[in-house]
């Protein structure tokens, strides 16, 4: 795969990486907003388990595919601490549960170091490609 190939596929999944946790993160902080101001969404917004394992699964596989051809193209394995990290917990945050006080807390965390990965593994990768 030539340069400008892995560049642009590695470069999509980072942002695919940072958008999907943005949208973790939103939801994470806009759901309790939201029961707040109309209690009647409290049993069709509060019991997602589903949608919770779904986004851990396509986080899993999103970071393995882009910091996999990141790190080909860079050769640095720094994004991997913050993606191992925010991977580890929001797994924690499904083992934990949606009724304990710290899963939002712990699912905001991880879904920040799993987008601060992207963000880097995209600065690393743009930069080794403007070495070459």
């Amino acid at each position: 795969m030539t340069d400008f190939a892995v560049s642009r596929t590695t470069r999509s999944w980072d942002v695919v990486g940072v958008l999907l946790s943005t949208v973790c993160l939103i939801h994470c902080l806009a759901v309790p907003v939201g029961l707040a101001l109309i209690p009647a969404l409290a049993g069709t917004l509060s019991e997602q388990e589903w949608l919770h394992r779904l986004v851990v699964v396509l986080a899993f596989m999103v970071v393995a595919i882009a910091l996999v051809t990141g790190i080909r193209a860079h050769r640095r394995y720094g994004p991997l601490l913050p993606a191992s990290v925010g991977l580890a917990l929001l797994t924690l945050s499904l083992i934990v549960g949606e009724e304990h006080w710290a899963e939002q807390l712990v699912t905001s965390v991880g879904a920040l170091m799993t987008a601060s990965a992207h963000l880097w593994n995209r600065a690393l990768l743009k930069r080794a490609l403007a070495a070459r």
